[in-house]
């Protein structure tokens, strides 16, 4: 890139910016090493100083992006919180949900709560059983309504075995 001096006055001086590079984008001015001005048209090929300084600079700038920021943010991810579906058959007609934390007593598991019927719910909008034992009266989560009453697997409560996911997601289950 190179300057030439286009004319001249007692007060100021102005040059034509020659052989401007591809992918300029903005221009900053200098006088004796001391930025004066800046312009983001990238078309501009003639700057006029004040005179007084011994050296004149030109320099054609390029943005690169340093970091962004949006508005609005996004939201987090949500999860809707369900009771945990523990076991079911492969055909999906037989769903059990635990509506306890712990087994089958104890805290309501997390996004689980208590109708004033005595039926629980989650946030699906499911809706189970007041006798806790995990079915899914609404249909809301599983297609039919289960066919056993099976509570337990080898002897143990099926809200105690441990379910495979992200707990932190409410995930997990077992196909019986």
């Amino acid at each position: 890139m190179q300057l030439r001096k286009t004319s001249e006055t007692a007060t100021k001086i102005t040059f034509e910016i020659l052989d401007v590079p591809a992918g300029t984008e903005a221009f900053a001015f200098y006088a004796d090493g001391k930025r004066v001005s800046k312009t983001c048209k990238s078309g501009q090929r003639e700057v006029t100083f004040s005179k007084g300084a011994a050296a004149y600079t030109v320099t054609a700038v390029s943005f690169n992006p340093i970091t962004s920021a949006s508005w609005p943010t996004s939201p987090p991810p949500t999860y809707v919180k369900v009771a945990p579906r523990v076991v079911y058959k492969q055909d999906g007609s037989d769903a059990r949900f635990c509506m306890f934390a712990a087994g089958s007593s104890g805290p309501l598991a997390p996004g689980v709560t208590r109708r004033p019927d005595g039926r629980y719910t989650d946030e699906s909008g499911a809706v189970y059983d007041a006798n806790g034992d995990g079915f899914d009266e609404s249909g809301v989560r599983s297609s039919e309504p289960a066919l056993t009453g099976a509570r337990e697997i080898n002897g143990r409560p099926i809200c105690s075995l441990p379910t495979e996911g992200d707990p932190t997601l409410n995930t997990g289950s077992w196909k019986v």
